[in-house]
């Protein structure tokens, strides 16, 4: 099985944070990351953690340094409108209620 990289395509042959061992499942440098049950992870995936373990000790990078970088946007200046404060309208005529 091998690993693709979801931004650059880029293949491994085993998953980069396989380079640590699990602080979750406790799976050695090199095993897969295993259930509670003992089954290995689907798809070779590893526990979040393992990654983070990984990118910590520098052999993972957070973000995929080859991923395409989104085109830049100007951004928008925010105007803030002052409205004119208006009095309360004083009544022409007053009404009588019986």
């Amino acid at each position: 099985m091998s690993f693709i990289c979801n931004h650059c395509g880029e293949t491994w042959d085993k998953h980069p944070a396989t380079q640590v061992a699990c602080p979750d499942c406790k799976a050695k440098v090199g095993s897969p990351c295993v259930r509670p049950s003992g089954h290995t992870l689907m798809y070779g995936e590893v526990h979040i953690a393992r990654e983070q373990v990984a990118v910590d000790t520098g052999l993972l990078s957070k973000t995929c340094p080859n991923a395409p970088r989104p085109p830049v946007t100007p951004t928008a200046t925010v105007v803030e409108r002052k409205t004119p404060k208006v009095s309360p309208k004083q009544p022409t005529e007053q009404l009588t209620l019986f």
